[in-house]
């Protein structure tokens, strides 16, 4: 499946080359596509996550790396450093996935 959403991240960088004016768009576009690949490699079978554990600050701030928005970030994740099995993540990622892209449509 990686290699799907690289196609995709690819067809949106070309398409772009065409109309120089629709660049940031495309990288926004390309950075969710990212955000996506990387939540689901927590989800699919032999993901990255299945038998480490993981450091929940960090691994938050990988997830929401796509909907920052430059010097005005729109999300900010602060905390002390806590890990997490590869159960939750999974999980957690789903969550914050879905709740981002939720976030960004309404």
């Amino acid at each position: 499946i990686k290699n799907v959403f690289a196609v995709v991240q690819g067809l949106i960088m070309l398409s772009a080359r065409s109309q120089p004016e629709h660049l940031g768009f495309a990288r926004e576009v390309a950075d969710r596509v990212t955000a996506l690949a990387q939540a689901t490699q927590y989800v699919a079978p032999g993901g990255v996550a299945r038998t480490e554990k993981v450091d929940l600050l960090a691994f938050l701030r990988s997830l929401l790396a796509a909907y920052r928005n430059g010097a005005a970030d729109m999300v900010a994740c602060e905390g002390e450093s806590v890990q997490i099995g590869p159960r939750a993540a999974t999980t957690i990622a789903l969550v914050v996935h879905e709740l981002a892209t939720n976030a960004v449509k309404y």
